[in-house]
């Protein structure tokens, strides 16, 4: 793992994807085209903002919204040629970006601490079923009780002990 972000090579094709982006809509085709040119500049640059800090849903999700807003581009009926090879450019860069976010997304998850339930913690019971953890559930009559955790495939229970007062 990279301890600089500049090192990264997601890092670094993100910033060649948005200066790309900036250099298409630079083309005539978007002179009167004020809000879209915000939206493509803003989420070109989110990509990288959540890149280095360290939050590749938020990078994904800036980069899903401008590859949608360059497929939007590409139904312009006024696109010249040079623009047309420009969006092709960005578009073929945003394969490779797209590659390149993915594996950072699974890096991302698989080291990313699981969640634990509180009442999954390991001094709670085991299923005498199937041995996975159980939760705490609370039934349609208002008991409370252990349920496997594998539920439905497990309906293991356990009556829940209470304390002598």
């Amino acid at each position: 793992m990279n301890n600089r972000f500049e090192e990264m090579p997601v890092w670094q094709v993100s910033m060649d994807y948005a200066q790309e982006v900036f250099t298409l809509i630079a083309h005539e085709t978007f002179a009167n085209k004020q809000a879209l040119n915000e939206q493509l500049q803003s989420h070109a640059l989110s990509i990288i903002n959540n890149i280095v800090t360290n939050r590749p849903k938020g990078a994904w999700a800036a980069f899903a919204q401008v590859k949608s807003m360059l497929y939007f581009v590409e139904r312009f009926p006024e696109v010249s040629a040079n623009c047309r090879a420009e969006l092709d450019r960005v578009m073929m860069k945003s394969n490779e970006l797209a590659r390149l976010l993915s594996d950072l997304l699974a890096d991302y998850v698989e080291e990313k601490p699981k969640y634990t339930r509180r009442d999954e913690m390991d001094d709670g019971p085991r299923c005498p079923k199937c041995g996975a953890p159980m939760r705490l559930r609370h039934g349609r009559n208002g008991n409370t009780f252990w349920g496997c955790s594998n539920y439905p495939a497990c309906n293991g229970v356990l009556n829940v002990q209470r304390k002598a007062a």
